[in-house]
């Protein structure tokens, strides 16, 4: 055993160690004398090889490895260059393109996103902002491992690389306004600004805008409000939507108003009223066959700032029998306090609900006229309520008319006259929903209003204005001592008048939903 690994260690030193230790120290001439195998005789391989080792034993140029030679380098490269070239110019129309291949991506995850203002949107939308703006800013870097400089500099793949970007900028952007985050309204930039703000007041099919400016005065704040004619409206409540436009509702007679009007002071229940008080009052004389009868109505506000041709009266006015009369058969009398005497005004369409009962729900009727009626100081239209509003119970209104009524043979007087009411809803509960009807008068110890018209107003005083709240319809029966009248309430029935105007279909049951 012992003899084997000492021969073993005989064989590595005579087949390894000794001929290396000849090459080392230059003695390559003694390798042809060693006997061991071809494998190992590195100095056979190359005569040079101890040469090489003995000049570069600090290693700065180390020896060919064993059967490498230098002819391999001659061979010409030309085709390798080619070759690449080719495949750096498919490098770089890949990274050209790229930003234009992730636009659908894009696409999609901001409309996946959604536009509600939460975490995920908003990282959404910066991510795919702020990438494209750092492309853009690093454009030479992200080719410069492709570009050649005797090749130009790319500047084509360069431009598309840059649409893309600012492609996806833009639907970033689109994505950001589309969510509210830019400030692309004025009010953005100028919110510390007193602006003036549009208000729009509908009536029927019409849109009228009125426009306010808060101003600031001795540290009080002030509002002034006009229309599109310049008129002054002094203060409106921003929540108010009674207001049609500056001019509805005035009236330059309102001085003579006083607190004897109450109850009334003569045989009609009422007071004596001066001229142009109530501009907006007037009457109506209908005639089917030799049967003429009169009522009352108002005149109420247009889109028009410069007049209206809009008439408001109670339907049972143009009842004969069943049936509505038709526009021939009407004429208004406008800008008169006296019966006999205003201007005529021909009727070309009668509005009215279809299932309008005698002294019953719906009662309420709309005329449009052939022609605009001027406003003036003895013609203006009175204001409307807000929808569903209601009429404060207890509150002082006034009623007008001349005491027109169709089962009355004639007017109970010439002249119009006036009278101040308080607003009674409990009364009238028993007779009609107080939905579509009220009541207003006195319990008792004052006079019947006897001079109201069929489809006359009621109107209740708010700031400067006149609001129209009800048309008289029917005097309810007296079950105890009292003097009640019966009114279409005005406010239920605007939804129907924008719908009749504007000629859509509307459904007159079941007001009380709207």
């Amino acid at each position: 055993m012992v003899n084997q690994i000492l021969k073993l260690i005989e064989q590595t030193f005579h087949y390894y160690c000794i001929p290396f230790a000849y090459m080392f120290f230059g003695m390559a001439s003694q390798c042809n004398n060693l006997n061991v195998p071809i494998l190992y005789q590195k100095c056979k391989l190359d005569p040079n090889y101890a040469k090489y080792a003995k000049e570069n034993r600090g290693g700065a140029q180390l020896a060919n490895p064993p059967g490498f030679t230098t002819a391999a380098l001659s061979v010409s490269d030309g085709g390798s260059r080619e070759t690449d070239k080719h495949l750096m110019a498919k490098r770089a129309w890949d990274i050209a393109f790229g930003p234009l291949k992730q636009v659908p991506m894009n696409l999609f995850i901001m409309y996946m996103a959604g536009n509600s203002i939460s975490i995920f949107p908003i990282m959404m939308v910066c991510m795919m902002l702020i990438r494209p703006v750092k492309a853009l800013l690093s454009v030479n870097a992200v080719f410069k491992s492709v570009e050649k400089s005797d090749d130009g500099y790319m500047l084509g793949e360069k431009f598309v690389f840059v649409l893309g970007n600012i492609i996806g900028i833009f639907f970033a952007l689109y994505k950001c306004s589309s969510m509210g985050l830019l400030p692309t309204h004025k009010s953005d930039w100028l919110a510390f600004a007193n602006m003036p703000e549009r208000m729009e007041y509908a009536v029927g099919a019409a849109v009228l805008i009125i426009t306010c400016k808060l101003e600031r005065v001795n540290s009080s704040q002030t509002k002034s409000c006009w229309d599109f004619e310049g008129n002054q409206c002094g203060s409106i409540g921003f929540q108010s939507h009674i207001v049609q436009s500056c001019r509805c509702g005035i009236s330059k007679e309102v001085g003579s108003l006083s607190v004897n009007d109450a109850a009334g002071n003569d045989t009609f229940g009422g007071s004596e009223t001066k001229a142009n008080l109530f501009p907006w009052q007037v009457y109506l004389t209908v005639k089917e066959g030799t049967t003429e009868w009169k009522c009352g109505g108002v005149l109420i506000p247009t889109k028009h700032t410069k007049g209206t041709n809009l008439v408001l009266t109670a339907s049972e006015c143009l009842l004969y029998f069943t049936s509505i009369v038709k526009p021939s058969s009407v004429k208004v009398f406008v800008g008169t306090n006296e019966l006999g005497s205003g201007n005529s005004v021909s009727v070309e369409k009668i509005m009215a609900l279809k299932n309008q009962e005698i002294m019953g729900f719906d009662n309420i009727a709309l005329l449009k006229l052939t022609q605009m009626v001027d406003y003036s100081d003895k013609v203006q239209a009175i204001c409307l309520p807000e929808q569903d509003k209601e009429t404060p119970y207890g509150k002082e209104c006034y009623v007008s008319g001349w005491g027109l009524r169709p089962h009355l043979k004639k007017p109970l007087t010439n002249k119009l006259h006036h009278a101040r009411i308080p607003v009674n809803y409990a009364y009238c509960a028993i007779y009609r929903d107080e939905y579509y009807v009220f009541c207003a008068g006195y319990d008792q110890g004052a006079k019947d209003i006897l001079m109201e018209d069929l489809g006359g107003p009621l109107m209740c005083k708010e700031g400067e204005k006149f609001i129209l709240h009800g048309l008289f319809v029917f005097k309810p029966a007296k079950q105890k001592p009292s003097h009640y009248s019966a009114y279409t309430k005005v406010s239920s029935y605007i939804k129907w008048m924008r719908s009749a105007l504007s000629g859509e279909a509307y459904e007159a049951k079941n007001l009380s939903k709207m």
